[in-house]
């Protein structure tokens, strides 16, 4: 689970601070560093997709984690034989901060 939520962060991450680079040079305060010629047109619309897909890959990728319980009830019967019964349990649960549960 660890993973897939450092996953999501480098993702959003990435897509945000590419897109704030794009609008950067769109707006003209670019940096040299990331100066394309052929860009510049599209410098803005092009920034503004990559935030917007960054802020809803953020808000809409739900990291949810499945746990399950397995009980065992062993009952000896009258005639000395045994009888297994097992049961299980599953509950998700969405990973959000404490601050954000319902």
């Amino acid at each position: 689970m660890r993973i897939l939520i450092a996953v999501k962060f480098l993702v959003v991450l990435h897509l945000i601070v590419l897109g704030a680079i794009f609008l950067v040079n769109g707006f003209g305060a670019g940096l040299p560093v990331f100066k394309y010629n052929g860009m510049e047109a599209y410098n803005i619309p092009a920034g503004i997709v990559l935030c917007a897909i960054g802020l809803a890959i953020a808000v809409f990728w739900k990291i949810e984690v499945t746990n399950s319980i397995v009980e065992k009830h062993q009952v000896k019967t009258k005639d000395g034989t045994s009888v297994v019964t097992t049961r299980t349990s599953t509950s998700k649960a969405s990973f959000l901060p404490a601050s954000r549960k319902d």
